[in-house]
């Protein structure tokens, strides 16, 4: 029988035009490259056929899927993988954080509030400064910081700072009094007011963030959307195909849905439901909802808070403060709780654990719920601080390590202080878990840490910072070869999704969501990772983000600078980074047309405002016409400017879903009824010949 099922089924597929002929006209066909397929079958190519949103062919010679109509696109020898999947990140935290002041660069308190004060300045009174991305651990002292700077930057603004791993909040007075949280406010479950001689330090970990957090307003439907489409937009130029979205709640789904009915989601994601409230129970009762561009089947728990800010669950003290061993935010009961609902409903459970004591309440929980081996594919995510008898209970358990690799070169220069040498070695530590069969799925917790995918595989083989800091890497024992890294960041993101089939591989019948790099990550010295970028990002086949230049551009006074597209192969909207190399002026840029240019020249920039004047600004974007140009001017500049410009285009408007009209559909069951039936008949006519040629005697 399986002879005869399996052309039968193949038939019904071609003829359903999921899958192409052998040998027929594809409509696109990627040559020249340096393919890096993930498959250990075939791991490298040169060529690629892709039909509608599928591949169909790998090799090094493809041209029998060349036809009169099939478009050839020349790579010119750059190196193609699998799509990256970022198997943490908070997208719509990443879009608000391109909006609110940026405090990564803070190299004190003091300037921090200097920022908060610049931000002040341009915000009418009463209303809210928001910044994240401090970190004591930078500044002088190291430690937490005092409201009272913040109090004089902002006296008649509250002010409500992140931390950059979003487990603490710095605040000031004004905050404070609108939240009325003062000595004799209590520390909530699961939080921590910092207090320092008597009085409210302004510092809230954890939980009691919220105590501030509820009285900002919340962003309106419009303002959501448009946080999630920016972010989504600036995965896809990086290189990312695909976003696990870690906590998500409604206002955030309906976002993602609208944009996905307009076809304005460039990436795919994987949302998990935001702890276990009325929408987790509403989703639970719905079932689990699998799409193309949105995928709704988990919930995302939070079992403990973070190192940093000491808010990590340890199983013995803090080596750095022993009054401290970290915050439980939920217990096994709660975990076990969910679990057992998840496994009912056919969900999968993923719950944020650092500490040790965190990860083996996390673990025990879902053992209860799980038994034992399994394909629920659960997942701890962050996994950083595993006891040593606690690493063999992932295995046990089937558990998913979703690990984030620049969390360890973030954390190393203070994480063995906070440690100790003993604990340390079950830190980060990634080899530990691959040894035990354990699939490790990477990821960045964007907007922690930057959602640049090559950062992360540049932390994952090495084990430095950028500066290549320590040399010869932080505990490298722990690092990964670049195949496992490569693989951490597109296999394992589909597996931890329950995608692997569609997903992760550069194979015949998946999905074509693939990047085209501009360097050899596999073979470049490590150094240069960092600096690679995505020339090309295609989601279903579908190009979605397309380099056009990058590099330093000379703007000298009055002799602007300009550029001009080259043709482009759909819809699309250009987008410019730049970035002033210099501090005696200011570069602008605008989109104009060949006409405007003409008047541009003949006025300058003061007569120009109405057509899309840019001042001041690191990214523009807009639609560009046939035949507009990109003009970059110094102003009244006397002196050269140089500036670096990366430009790109956009495109907006992803392909429908193909799909299988009615007709076909019964034309394609008749044809698998037909031929089944005459097989069946055939070999029942032949078995009936068989037994009248036999002798009677026999039997």
């Amino acid at each position: 029988m399986p002879f005869i099922v399996s052309p039968v089924l193949v038939l019904a597929a071609i003829l359903a035009g999921a899958l192409p002929a052998a040998g027929a006209e594809a409509e696109v066909v990627y040559f020249n490259a340096n393919i890096y397929t993930g498959n250990p079958l075939q791991p490298q190519a040169k060529a690629m056929a892709v039909t509608g949103s599928r591949i169909v062919a790998v090799g090094d010679d493809l041209g029998e899927w060349v036809g009169p109509k099939t478009i050839r696109a020349d790579l010119k020898g750059a190196t193609v993988t699998a799509g990256f999947i970022d198997a943490h990140g908070h997208v719509a935290g990443l879009g608000q954080s391109l909006e609110v002041v940026d405090l990564r660069k803070a190299s004190s308190a003091a300037d921090a509030a200097r920022m908060v004060r610049e931000a002040a300045e341009k915000t009418a009174a009463g209303g809210w400064i928001l910044g994240r991305g401090w970190d004591q651990t930078r500044w002088p002292g190291g430690e937490f910081p005092d409201r009272a700077p913040l109090d004089e930057a902002a006296p008649e603004h509250p002010v409500f700072l992140t931390r950059v791993d979003g487990h603490a909040a710095w605040v000031n007075q004004r905050a404070l009094v609108l939240a009325d949280v003062n000595m004799r406010t209590a520390d909530p479950a699961g939080g921590r007011i910092i207090r320092k001689d008597g009085r409210v330090a302004g510092v809230l970990v954890d939980r009691a963030m919220g105590l501030v957090s509820r009285k900002i307003p919340p962003p309106d439907h419009a303002s959501l959307r448009e946080r999630i489409k920016v972010a989504a937009r600036e995965c896809a130029r990086l290189g990312l195909t695909g976003v696990h979205d870690a906590g998500v709640g409604a206002g955030e789904l309906a976002a993602y849905r609208e944009l996905v009915a307009r076809g304005r989601l460039p990436i795919r994601v994987y949302a998990m439901i935001g702890g276990a409230g009325d929408l987790w129970r509403e989703t639970l009762a719905r079932g689990p909802e699998v799409g193309d561009r949105l995928t709704i089947r988990s919930i995302k728990l939070m079992a403990d808070g973070a190192l940093g800010s000491r808010g990590a669950a340890l199983k013995e003290p803090y080596s750095d403060d022993p009054e401290q061993s970290g915050l439980m935010i939920l217990s096994r009961e709660q975990v076990e709780n969910v679990a057992r609902d998840a496994v009912a409903a056919g969900f999968q459970v993923n719950t944020h654990a650092i500490g040790d004591r965190a990860n083996r309440t996390v673990l025990d929980a879902y053992g209860v719920a799980l038994g034992g081996k399994n394909d629920r594919r659960f997942r701890i995510e962050h996994a950083q601080v595993i006891a040593p008898d606690d690493f063999d209970l992932f295995a046990k358990f089937s558990i998913v390590a979703s690990m984030q690799s620049t969390h360890a070169t973030s954390d190393m220069r203070w994480a063995e202080e906070r440690l100790g040498p003993k604990r340390i070695a079950g830190a980060y530590a990634w080899q530990q878990l691959l040894r035990r069969g354990v699939v490790l799925a990477n990821g960045s917790d964007f907007p922690v840490e930057s959602p640049d995918p090559m950062l992360g595989f540049y932390a994952a083989v090495t084990r430095q910072d950028t500066r290549g800091e320590p040399p010869g890497g932080w505990r490298p024992s722990d690092a990964l070869s670049r195949v496992e890294a490569l693989r951490s960041w597109t296999w394992a993101g589909a597996y931890a999704a329950f995608e692997e089939r569609d997903k992760g591989t550069i194979e015949p019948g998946k999905l074509a969501d693939f990047v085209v790099w501009s360097g050899d990550i596999m073979t470049m010295p490590a150094r240069e990772i960092p600096l690679t970028r995505a020339l090309r990002t295609v989601v279903g086949g579908q190009t979605v983000w397309r380099e056009e230049f990058n590099g330093r551009v000379e703007i000298k006074p009055g002799a602007p600078s300009f550029f001009e597209a080259s043709p482009r192969d759909g819809a699309a909207a250009m987008r410019c980074r730049f970035t002033a190399e210099s501090s005696a002026g200011v570069v602008r840029a605008m989109l104009m047309s060949r006409e405007e240019m003409e008047d541009y020249e003949r006025k300058g920039w003061e007569k120009l405002a109405d057509v899309g004047q840019y001042s001041n600004s690191r990214t523009i974007r807009g639609p560009v016409n046939p035949g507009e140009v990109l003009v970059f001017d110094s102003g009244a500049t006397r002196r050269p400017l140089w500036t670096h410009v990366n430009i790109g285009f956009e495109y907006d408007a992803p392909q429908a879903p193909r799909t299988v009209s009615r007709r076909r559909m019964w034309v394609v069951i008749a044809a698998s009824l037909s031929f089944l039936g005459a097989a069946c008949g055939i070999g029942g006519w032949r078995v009936m010949r068989a037994f009248r040629r036999r002798d009677e005697a026999e039997y």
